[in-house]
C-alpha cells in the first residue's frame, strides 16, 4: 500500500467537483475561476461579472447592452420625435443607427406672422394673430362726419387689406373749406355759402354811387360788387342816382308849377306833353300860360 503525500484534495460532489478535481484545483478554487471572469466550460468570455453561457458557450453577460442601445431605442424601426410649432415643427428619428437618442430642434421661425395664409409663421401657437383682415381684400370706407357722405363733393373710398391690417382710404372726398367755385365744398348742403374768398373793398368802374364795392362770390367767380343798386334819378339831389354818369338827368331846369326859363321835353311827362302841345314853352320861355297849362293839359294841380 502506498502513501499519499501533500495535502490532500476534497473534491465537491458533482459535475464541477469533477472537473476540479482533474485539473488538481480546490472547490474553492473552481468556484472562483468560473464566478470571476474566467473561460467558461464551453469556451465563451464572460462579459466580466455575468454568469458563463455553460455548454453553448456563447452567452453574453449581464453587462452588455441589448438590440435596443443604451437608450432602448430600436434603429430598425425607431419611430420619430417632435418638436416646435407652426411653422417651424420638425420630426427626427428617435435614434440614430447605434440606438443613441437624437435630439431634435425646432426650424426658424418668420420675421413676423404674415396675415391670411393659416400658417403660425411665428411660431407661437396662433395662426393669423393680430390680423384683421386677409391681405387683398377690399372694402368701401369714408372718414368724414357722419351725415356728409354723398352729400356736394363728398364720397365714399376703398381700402385694401395688406398685412392684416387695413390700408388708407383710397379715392374718398371728405369735407373742406368752402371755396367760391359753385360746389358744396364743406358737403353741408349749400353751395359756396358765406361768400368764400370775399369781403375785400374793391371799385366797380362804374359811376356814381355805384363805384364803391366789395369782392363778392358770384358764379364760381370773385367779382367785384356795387353796394349799391341805380334807382331812378331824383332830381335837385346832386347825385347820379341811376349810376349813368350824369347827375340829375330827366330833371327839369325848373318847378313847372314856376315860371322861368323854358324846360326840356321829357324832364317829366307832364313837361312832355305840354311841349307837344305848346313849343314856346320849351322852345322860348316857360311863362304863366305854361305853368296854367300844367292843369289844363296834364291835370295837375299846382300847389
Amino acid at each position: 500500500m502506498r502513501t499519499l503525500l501533500g495535502p490532500v484534495l476534497l473534491c465537491p460532489i458533482g459535475w464541477l467537483g469533477a472537473v476540479a478535481c482533474a485539473h488538481g484545483q480546490s472547490a474553492s478554487e473552481a468556484t472562483t475561476a468560473h464566478s470571476g471572469g474566467g473561460a467558461s466550460a464551453g469556451g465563451g468570455a464572460s462579459a466580466g461579472g455575468g454568469q458563463g453561457g455553460g455548454s453553448s458557450g456563447g452567452g453574453a453577460g449581464s453587462g452588455a447592452t441589448g438590440a435596443g442601445g443604451t437608450g432602448g431605442c430600436d434603429p430598425a424601426n425607431p419611430g420619430s420625435v417632435t418638436c416646435g410649432k407652426g411653422i417651424c415643427q420638425v420630426s427626427v428619428p428617435a435614434c440614430d443607427a447605434q440606438g443613441n437618442p437624437v435630439s431634435c430642434v425646432p426650424g426658424q421661425p418668420a420675421a413676423a406672422e404674415v396675415c391670411g395664409n393659416g400658417l403660425d409663421d411665428d411660431c407661437d401657437g396662433a395662426t393669423d394673430e393680430g390680423c384683421v383682415c386677409s391681405n387683398g381684400a377690399t372694402q368701401p370706407c369714408y372718414s368724414g362726419a357722419p351725415g356728409t357722405k354723398d352729400k356736394g363733393v363728398c364720397k365714399g373710398g376703398t381700402q385694401t387689406c395688406a398685412s392684416g391690417q387695413w390700408g388708407p382710404c383710397q379715392g374718398q372726398i371728405t369735407p373742406g373749406i368752402e371755396i367760391c367755385d359753385n360746389k358744396d365744398n364743406n358737403c353741408d348742403g349749400h353751395i359756396d355759402e358765406g361768400n368764400p374768398g370775399g369781403g375785400q373793398a374793391c371799385v366797380t368802374g362804374m359811376p356814381g354811387p355805384c363805384g364803391p364795392g366789395t369782392m363778392t362770390c358770384m358764379g364760381a367767380s370773385l367779382q367785384c360788387k356795387s353796394n349799391v343798386s341805380p334807382v331812378p334819378e331824383v332830381c335837385g339831389d346832386g347825385i347820379d342816382n341811376d349810376c349813368n354818369g350824369v347827375v340829375d338827368n330827366g330833371c327839369c331846369a325848373h318847378d313847372p308849377c314856376v315860371a322861368g326859363a323854358a324846360l326840356t321835353s321829357g324832364c317829366t311827362p307832364c313837361v312832355t306833353q305840354i311841349c307837344a302841345a305848346d313849343s314856346f314853352c320849351c322852345s322860348t320861355n316857360w311863362d304863366g300860360m305854361c305853368v296854367n297849362e300844367v292843369g289844363s293839359v296834364c291835370g295837375l294841380t299846382c300847389s
